[in-house]
């Protein structure tokens, strides 16, 4: 019994701490360091030239994501 009871922790805790950490980065990143890859991506897509100033990114079941003063020159 505590053979299974040491699997079931460590299935847990190997499934868990990863996750976890998954869900901290997510919280903690700086989403304005893919402001450039954003704006190279916008403006290849569109044939103009694309800056973006500010992301913001609100992870949950439905991510949101806002780009503040987006100019397309």
């Amino acid at each position: 019994m505590t053979d299974m009871r040491r699997r079931r922790t460590i299935l847990w805790l190997a499934l868990g701490v990863p996750a976890g950490l998954l869900v901290l980065l997510t919280i903690l990143w700086k989403w304005d360091w893919v402001i450039p890859l954003v704006d190279a991506r916008a403006s290849a897509a569109i044939g103009r030239n694309v800056t973006i100033a500010h992301l913001h990114v609100h992870p949950g079941r439905v991510t949101t994501i806002v780009a503040d003063n987006l100019c397309g020159n």
